[in-house]
């Protein structure tokens, strides 16, 4: 339980709810505290719930392809669901909250994941991940070919 729903259980005890005292004690802004009390949730959400859901599970389909990708193209993603361009503090808010539902590999540079791929668990993972879609996909190793779309 997080210091919001434990707040949140407090205020429930109190014949009397005080937002402030019970905002101090657990280190919370008191109208943050009493929105949520109250079941409102922030009123400036860009995606709904199953928006980000939505967003999530792309995000590791790509990431499973060893494609994944980049904030801005995440941004641009956001923006297509909703229709709106994100801020520029979106997308790391957006990875805060879902951080612990989005893969390893998730939003590094292209160079920069490349970098940090050069180990040998990243290249078991990544020939794993080969094998797996060449045997899903009936694809022989004779028809398989190397390719660079770095340039």
């Amino acid at each position: 339980m997080d210091r919001i729903d434990e707040a949140i259980a407090d205020l429930r005890t109190q014949s009397v709810p005080n937002f402030h005292r019970t905002a101090k004690k657990y280190g919370l802004i008191t109208s943050t505290l009493s929105r949520r009390f109250k079941g409102q949730t922030a009123h400036n959400r860009l995606l709904n719930e199953t928006q980000e859901a939505v967003l999530v599970k792309y995000i590791n389909n790509l990431s499973d392809k060893c494609l994944p990708p980049t904030t801005a193209m995440v941004g641009s993603m956001a923006a297509g669901l909703c229709k709106k361009l994100p801020g520029k503090d979106w997308v790391p808010r957006f990875v805060g909250r879902h951080r612990e539902h989005l893969q390893i590999g998730f939003l590094e540079g292209f160079d920069l994941f490349r970098k940090k791929a050069n180990n040998a668990f990243e290249y078991r993972r990544f020939f794993e991940k080969l094998a797996e879609k060449m045997e899903a996909l009936e694809i022989l190793a004779q028809n398989t070919y190397n390719m660079d779309e770095k340039g």
